[in-house]
């Protein structure tokens, strides 16, 4: 069968890339095995299965895609310095394009996709997402979802995942709150859901920039973090910052139960230390000639005096 006939394709796919990459004297990064460098020439390559990113220069660029297309047959390659707004490089989903020494990444098209399967529940688009729509009570007011309108409902919040934990971090906490709930959805779930989607259907063009720049060796890593102390679990938030371009952010519902903002505050710092930690190892496996200097910011005092 074809690569994509068998359930197991995939995998050995990344098996037999993954040994010829490693004859070619690369090396998978300890914190993900499915990035490689090459210590000597530093060419980057970020590997998804059949897809390839691939990082270096033009001179060692070249040379490594002249030795896979020795090995594989391979499509022709897209230069990212080539690409532009209209015109930009696509890889998972995600349109990449450089302008003035910065990355801008996006996903306008993957939302427009998105809004022509499920826009038709939000006809009406909304500026600004209600905070109380995502409250506890709220959401779990009504009866059940049958069984048709639960397959939609955690269709549209798997399509909803993926966008705001790549480009979308501006509603994070709303899906979060919403894929919680998927095992057994309320009206109140698929309400907030129509809420959520015709946000989306009123901001839909986001892209978010990362500066290219570099101009010391020393590059600062930032963590904040926060929490809002709720009576059953409270919540924490992490942002994660490369200079002053924002990389990685996620919320989670805490596991424990804390008696105070502190406490609260507490457990959300340990996660962004977690956080910033796995990071800052990343990036030095990649980049090995860079120092990374990390530092963690909070906003209650007590907690900051503690850490």
């Amino acid at each position: 069968k074809s690569i994509y006939g068998l359930r197991s394709a995939p995998r050995a796919w990344q098996r037999t890339l993954s040994a010829w990459l490693r004859e070619q004297g690369f090396v998978s990064s300890v914190s993900d095995d499915s990035v490689f460098r090459h210590p000597d020439t530093g060419v980057l390559v970020l590997l998804y299965v059949d897809d390839l990113l691939i990082i270096a220069c033009r001179k060692h660029g070249q040379v490594f895609l002249d030795n896979l297309r020795a090995k594989f047959k391979c499509q022709r390659p897209f230069c990212l310095r080539d690409a532009t707004s209209d015109d930009p490089l696509v890889f998972l989903a995600h349109d990449l394009w450089m302008d003035k020494g910065q990355l801008y990444i996006s996903q306008v098209p993957y939302v427009v996709a998105l809004l022509e399967k499920f826009g038709h529940l939000a006809p009406n688009p909304v500026r600004s997402l209600k905070p109380e729509k995502f409250e506890f009570a709220t959401l779990n007011e009504g009866g059940k979802l049958s069984k048709e309108r639960h397959s939609v409902f955690r269709s549209v919040i798997g399509a909803l995942m993926f966008l705001v934990l790549c480009t979308r971090p501006d509603f994070i906490v709303p899906v979060s709150l919403l894929a919680e709930g998927q095992a057994g959805p309320c009206e109140g779930h698929w309400n907030a859901m129509v809420h959520t989607l015709a946000y989306l259907r009123a901001v839909p063009a986001y892209a978010f920039v990362i500066p290219l720049v570099c101009p010391s060796k020393v590059i600062n890593v930032r963590a904040q973090f926060d929490a809002n102390y709720a009576a059953e679990r409270a919540r924490s938030g992490v942002f994660l910052f490369l200079a002053l371009a924002l990389v990685y952010w996620l919320s989670r519902r805490q596991k424990l139960i804390c008696l105070s903002t502190t406490e609260a505050e507490l457990v959300a710092g340990a996660l962004a230390c977690k956080e910033l930690c796995g990071f800052c190892q990343f990036l030095k496996g990649l980049f090995p000639d860079y120092d990374f200097k990390a530092s963690l910011e909070g906003d209650n005092n007590a907690c900051n005096l503690m850490i």
